[in-house]
This record gives structure tokens, C-alpha cells and sequence, in this order.
């Protein structure tokens, strides 16, 4: 984060533990690449599209490393309680309540919905990570309908022309075990207003076909194995490609995507 945005986070935390989680990544990773991270505009209005390999590390990476500060959609079940609760709101988290952590209730999510609005409305960022679940599968699964709901609703209610949702893939080796390399590329926007005139014809559609453009943003950003049982092949010939292109030692970030995509074009099927 641009220390010059601090005004737009709300959560003291969250800009004082900036720098230390800077040091703590050049130690967690022996590289990070880093692609277009320019791409995530400080003054207008974004929903993050990402992927989720693990629980805390990539979330953590576009909050450091991306300039306008990051609020984090979170799963319910860890808000519980008040002490939590005031914690991950002062690094700028906040819930969302899904069937499977065992809440039947949708109008706990509609406080969800109308808290992304208030963050769009004055230009914010706010993260969902569309998959639903964190795993660590070179695979990108289904997306998931909560942010198209949450675009088409802010739509509806603000009508803000440059409304626009970017795709960020996070790519590990591993994604558990340290000194690892951490690959992060945000893609083109998706503008919401290029969807409205389907969405009021037919809001179904409209929803399905922005989450299926979402998805295959996703799947250029990120490594993805089609065939599970491909998986063992692809992640030796990642290793071989590894091997033929090592990285430096130093700097322990980098920009640029060359690296990703050789490896991408290579192996992914």
C-alpha cells in the first residue's frame, strides 16, 4: 500500500503493520513476481476478483503490495466474537456469512452487501475471492455469484459509470512451505455497466454470464490444470522449466510477468 492512501482505510491496524509485513514476505519467499499491480486504480470504484490458495498469505499480498488499501471479504464463523471481531475490522476484514459455516439467514449477508456499497460508493476496494474456499490446487474453481450480486446491486442503487471488477491470480509452488515463490498478476477491468442492459433484462443471465468472463479472466492469471489427473505431469515439468530458468536471489521482488507465462504457456492444459 501507498502510504499516501492511508486516508482511505479505515482500520489503524492495517497501515501499521504495513511495513512489517513487507520485511516478514522477503523471508516467507525467496521470489515474488509481481504483474501490472498498477492496474488497481486508488480513485475509482474495484471489486477484486480473486483466487484463494491459502487462508491468510495471498490476502495479505494484495493488501502490501497493490496502492489503495484492500478491504477483505472473510468467512462469518471467525467474527464471533467481540474481541475478533474488533480486530479483523482494524485491518480492514469483514464478514461474510456462507451456508456451509452453518448460517441459513440470507438477510445476514444483506449488512454484507450494503457495507461493499458504502466502500464502492467512496471509491474503495473492496477483495472477494470468488472461488468461495481457499485451496491449493492449480485449478481455479467456480465462481462463485456473491460479487456479481454485490456489483449489479451497487449498480442499481449508485449508478457509478466506472464501476469495474479486476482479476488478481495469486500463484504458488507450493503455497505451504516457506521460501516458496509467490507469483501476483492483476489482469484488465470488467466494466459493470457493459453487463447492465442484460442484467435488466434478465438478471439470471446476466449474473451467469459476468461470473463465466470473470472465471476465464482468472484462468489466464492463474496456473490452471483443466484434468486433475494431469496434475503429477504438470508439476514435474514445472520443475524442469524451474530448473532451465532459476530465479535470482536478488531483488526478492520483481516486476514482470515473462516468467509466469513461459511456464503457463508450457504446461497448463
Amino acid at each position: 500500500m501507498k502510504y499516501i492512501h492511508i486516508r482511505k482505510s479505515d482500520g489503524l491496524t492495517y497501515w501499521l503493520m504495513e511495513p512489517f509485513l513487507h520485511l516478514t514476505y522477503w523471508c516467507l519467499f525467496r521470489k515474488v513476481y509481481l504483474h501490472n499491480i498498477a492496474g488497481i486504480p486508488s480513485d475509482k470504484p474495484v471489486l477484486i476478483a480473486a483466487n484463494h490458495p491459502t487462508a491468510f498469505v495471498d490476502p495479505i499480498a494484495l493488501c502490501i503490495y497493490l496502492d489503495p488499501p484492500i478491504y477483505n471479504m472473510t468467512r462469518g464463523d471467525i467474527f464471533q466474537r467481540p474481541w475478533a471481531r474488533k480486530m479483523l475490522e482494524d485491518v480492514n476484514m469483514f464478514p461474510v456469512f456462507r451456508m456451509r459455516d452453518g448460517y441459513t439467514g440470507r438477510e445476514r449477508n444483506d449488512g454484507v452487501f450494503e457495507f461493499c456499497q458504502s466502500k464502492l460508493v467512496k471509491k474503495q476496494v473492496v477483495a472477494v475471492y470468488v472461488e468461495g474456499e481457499h485451496h491449493l490446487d492449480k485449478q481455479v474453481k467456480p465462481v462463485q455469484k456473491g460479487l456479481s450480486r454485490i456489483a449489479f446491486g451497487t449498480y442499481q442503487n449508485h449508478a457509478p459509470e466506472d464501476l469495474q471488477i479486476i482479476p488478481v491470480g495469486s500463484n504458488y509452488i507450493y503455497g505451504d512451505r516457506t521460501r516458496d515463490e509467490l507469483k501476483l498478476l492483476v489482469g484488465a477491468p470488467i466494466f459493470v455497466k457493459d453487463y447492465w442492459e442484460a442484467y435488466q433484462l434478465n438478471p439470471a443471465t446476466a449474473i451467469n454470464r459476468l461470473n463465466a468472463d470473470i472465471e476465464k479472466a482468472l484462468k489466464d492469471l492463474c496456473y490452471h490444470i483443466e484434468k486433475p489427473e494431469d496434475t503429477a505431469l504438470a508439476e514435474q515439468l514445472l520443475m524442469l522449466l524451474r530448473n532451465d530458468f532459476p530465479a535470482r536471489l536478488l531483488p526478492v521482488v520483481e516486476m514482470g510477468n515473462q516468467l509466469f507465462y513461459r511456464k503457463n504457456n508450457c504446461w497448463i492444459v
